[in-house]
């Protein structure tokens, strides 16, 4: 499995609709892609504005496939207006589960 995590800074202003959007308009596509077995946004209550875009998918050749459909970068450019910033991490998860971070 491989754990894609993205770290978000939102507006402070745009919280609620940020979180909408990801629900709406994210989640839905990611539950139609290939692979992909989970999709969330973790929101970090004690720093206001940043949250986590957590997926899991069933290998990373389907997520390398996602990140190079142009998909993500389509994401990214409809949330623009509510970010200030956005990193990425991606975690390969071996066989039996030990975590190998890998940058």
């Amino acid at each position: 499995m491989y754990l894609r995590l993205v770290q978000h800074k939102y507006k402070k202003e745009m919280l609620d609709k940020s979180k909408d959007h990801y629900d709406s308009k994210v989640v839905p596509v990611l539950k139609e892609v290939d692979g992909c077995l989970f999709a969330g946004l973790i929101m970090d209550e004690t720093n206001i504005g940043s949250a986590i875009s957590m997926t899991l998918w069933s290998d990373k050749g389907k997520a390398v496939l996602y990140e190079k459909s142009g998909v993500y970068q389509k994401f990214l450019e409809e949330a623009k207006h509510l970010l200030e910033d956005a990193e990425e991490m991606k975690i390969q998860l071996s066989q039996d589960f030990k975590l190998e971070y890998k940058a």
